[in-house]
């Protein structure tokens, strides 16, 4: 086997990889968040502020379904059909979850939900940056940013009480 042919190999294993189990690892990691959300619901509390006005973009899947359908008109070819097919899931899937999450996210008693669950230990730091918007920093270097917080002098109490770290 010569160097040519070996990075033929490479570049096909990378392909693979990155077209087809990247996006099919997302859309089971997508699918399984979505059927754990009754759980994550039981286990965080009582609600000390819902996020409000979150809007998912209406645009999205009418603009996935014409790059799809593009694409499928300008390549007959199967592969690349399937690979269109599995990318769009993959996209398709995260608008999913968005929508599912989106009455729910907030700050609760026992943490954060923002398209997932994060527990008090897990957040590093919170900042009050004005008057209705609370900051949290996750100890994975995330940032989430509640904005217009009712209640924002009730739920630094809280914080406070749980002795998350405040950084101003």
């Amino acid at each position: 086997m010569n160097s040519l042919d070996l990075g033929m190999l490479i570049l096909k294993i990378l392909f693979w990889a990155f077209y087809i189990l990247l996006p099919l690892f997302n859309i089971l990691t997508v699918i399984m968040r979505i059927f754990s959300k009754r759980s994550i619901i039981a286990n965080s509390g009582k609600v000390l502020f819902l996020q409000k006005n979150n809007k998912v973009n209406s645009l999205f899947l009418p603009i996935l379904l014409i790059f799809s359908s593009l694409f499928f008109h300008y390549f007959v070819s199967k592969i690349i059909t399937i690979l269109i097919v599995i990318q769009g899931c993959s996209f398709l899937s995260i608008a999913i979850l968005r929508k599912q999450y989106l009455n729910i996210n907030g700050i609760y008693e026992n943490g954060l939900i923002v398209d997932k669950f994060t527990f008090w230990l897990d957040v590093h730091s919170w900042k009050k940056i004005n008057d209705e918007t609370l900051s949290f920093l996750i100890n994975d270097g995330n940032r989430i940013d509640f904005r217009k917080v009712i209640n924002i002098e009730e739920v630094i109490g809280f914080l406070n009480n749980k002795k998350v770290k405040n950084v101003d």
